[in-house]
């Protein structure tokens, strides 16, 4: 029994998460079950990405909470799908972008995937063979191969570590994957290809730490103090210094107002041909600054710049060093 005010307190917020979370799953797992109907009544080949498959390896499913629903498509399967989930209450809350265009309905909010890369070549090279990679499962629905879904995990939390943080859910996520029994060597194999074997190599050595024992060293306790510091999604400040390096402040200035044109198609895929580039130059700057959220606009991003100091994009270069994650920054 608690014995004070404050355990008492404790223990009511603790319920109303619990609570909070299994009503979550409930609704998602409902749309998870719709949505793998309607793509299968339709003949679309899909997959389902993170939280809907990582719930499995949790000891209770509710325990692995995620914000949205994530399904991979093939890309000549879009306008198909987004049809079939439109006519079954699903809006559109986006444009297709990059890799995904977003859809709700009833509150779920779903990531319509049409490509997992992440516009970072080492980690495309592997993640564009991600249907070569996977097995039959219900009807139409695929699954990938273990070693692959796991080395999804890592790549996608690489990336995320080198935009901003990645959280520490990641890292639980692979330490029970693990306790499930995968195949290191096809997992390193495919790291390794992808430029990321290192990071792989770190984030085995810190679920070792985390959660069998194995002590702090110096590195280890650097790179958690950056998890914990960036919070679950990232955090903007970071992103200013992900990619300071040895420029200036005012050519990094240059950089982020006129990006390369590689990276203007991931952001628009409409501009399929590079005499379109002033044109995406312009949207992309009113986007940023009439569009986005305050936290992420262009202003708040300059600003970030100029206010980095040396000590600071030396702390974090050495984070991405230690990391292992050299290649893909």
């Amino acid at each position: 029994a608690p014995e004070n005010e404050d355990e008492k307190e404790l223990i009511k917020k603790a319920q109303n998460c619990k609570s909070n979370a299994i009503a979550r799953y409930v609704c998602s797992d409902a749309e998870v079950k719709r949505i793998n109907n309607i793509l299968n009544e339709t003949q679309i080949e899909h997959i389902f990405l993170k939280g809907a498959e990582l719930r499995a390896v949790y000891p209770e499913v509710w325990l692995r909470t995620s914000v949205d629903i994530d399904v991979l498509i093939h890309r000549d399967d879009l306008k198909k799908a987004i049809a079939a989930l439109t006519e079954n209450g699903y809006k559109c809350k986006s444009d297709v972008q990059y890799h995904d265009v977003s859809l709700v309905c009833r509150g779920v909010h779903l990531e319509l995937h049409h490509s997992i890369m992440e516009s970072v070549d080492p980690l495309d090279k592997v993640l564009s063979l991600v249907w070569d990679y996977t097995e039959e499962y219900d009807r139409f629905q695929k699954k990938m191969k273990v070693p692959y879904f796991v080395f999804h995990q890592v790549a996608h939390t690489a990336y995320h570590f080198t935009h901003g943080g990645c959280g520490f859910r990641p890292f639980i996520d692979l330490w029970l994957l693990e306790k499930q029994g995968y195949n290191h060597g096809e997992v390193m194999r495919l790291c390794e290809e992808a430029g990321i074997a290192d990071f792989y190599k770190r984030m085995i050595e810190l679920i070792r730490v985390y959660f069998e024992g194995i002590p702090f060293d110096r590195e280890n306790k650097e790179i958690t103090d950056f998890i914990f510091g960036t919070g679950e999604y990232g955090q903007f400040d970071t992103v200013n210094t992900l990619d300071a390096g040895n420029k200036s402040k005012t050519k990094r200035i240059i950089d982020y107002i006129f990006i390369p044109y590689k990276d203007l198609a991931a952001i628009y895929p409409g501009a399929k041909h590079k005499i379109l580039v002033p044109y995406y130059q312009l949207r992309r700057w009113f986007d940023r600054v009439f569009v986005q959220k305050k936290s992420r606009s262009a202003v708040k991003r300059i600003k970030g710049i100029k206010n980095n100091d040396r000590d600071t994009i030396k702390k974090i270069d050495r984070i991405i060093k230690i990391s292992g994650l050299e290649n893909i920054v």
